[in-house]
């Protein structure tokens, strides 16, 4: 688990990693002048280092091999949820788009059609 954690945290380079870390006035990433710590991220990252803490010491507080097997499923499971919730917050959308609902889309679809035939009878003479 350790080598799979590096591999993913390393694969970019830990300087971008930690640039990740960040996020500037803009909303983008970095660790210049004015920028602000992503709270959910270094929430995300404590976890992940708690749990391999705990998977490191796990030998000192369990013997039965059966709460051996739990925790450890459980370490797993974890870690594969701190790596979907991480993927979520890395790859976020900046600003995510309402979609429109279809009745929205009606409504859109008559303004406009109601424009272009005001627009079209402007210029002609009914007589």
């Amino acid at each position: 688990l350790f080598a799979l954690e590096m591999l993913t945290s390393t694969h970019r380079g830990m300087r971008e990693n930690f640039t990740r870390l960040w996020k500037d006035g803009e909303g983008g990433s970095g660790a210049g002048a004015g920028a602000v710590l992503r709270l959910e991220i270094v929430a995300v990252v404590l976890l992940k280092l708690g749990l391999g803490l705990f998977l490191a010491t796990l030998s000192q507080w369990l013997y039965d091999p059966k709460w051996i097997t739990l925790a450890g499923f459980l370490i797993v499971s974890t870690l594969a949820g701190t790596r979907v919730v991480g993927w979520n917050i890395f790859h976020a959308k900046k600003k995510k788009r309402k979609k429109k609902t279809k009745k929205e889309k009606e409504e859109a679809n008559k303004s406009a059609d109601k424009k272009t035939s005001s627009a079209g009878g402007a210029g002609e003479d009914d007589t």
